[in-house]
């Protein structure tokens, strides 16, 4: 699965904690990646007559996404991790799931994305829950705020 290349720190979390949470952040990290993809996706098939006003949603969703995306991967580097967004890996490692390509009306984007941010958002409060559990009050702090955004969408 993860390779982690890690690089010297002074952090206080014992490094199998600092292996484990990069883990699940790099995890995450793949799946905001894939997230923000599908946005784009959903924003460039849309074909129906509330076009406009839904671009804009996805776009603002997107947006969202790209600082969800920032925040992961400098966490990641501080724990001495190395964000890892290349297409290849996201594609290897994204658990978004495929997304229904022929969908066209608003609506149905609408759906897909909902799920798919719900399926997020668990993943999200589930690795807030391990971050806790070792005392990572950092990784705790940046997986909340990515969770309230994710949230609002």
């Amino acid at each position: 699965m993860w390779r982690h290349n890690m690089y010297a720190s002074h952090l206080d979390l014992p490094e199998t904690a600092g292996t484990d949470i990069i883990t699940f952040l790099k995890a995450r990290l793949a799946d905001a990646l894939d997230l923000a993809a599908l946005m784009k996706q959903a924003y460039w098939t849309l074909r129906d007559s509330s076009s406009h006003g839904r671009r804009e949603l996805f776009e603002a969703c997107h947006d969202e996404m790209d600082e969800c995306i920032d925040s992961l991967a400098r966490r990641i580097a501080t724990l001495s991790g190395v964000a890892e967004c290349s297409v290849r890996t996201t594609a290897l490692n994204s658990s978004t799931g495929k997304y229904p390509l022929w969908t066209r009306r608003g609506e149905q984007h609408e759906t897909a994305i909902r799920m798919v941010l719900a399926r997020f958002g668990r993943a999200v409060r589930a690795d807030i829950d391990q971050a806790a559990k070792v005392g990572d009050a950092g990784t705790v702090n940046v997986l909340s705020d990515v969770s309230r955004k994710v949230d609002t969408q």
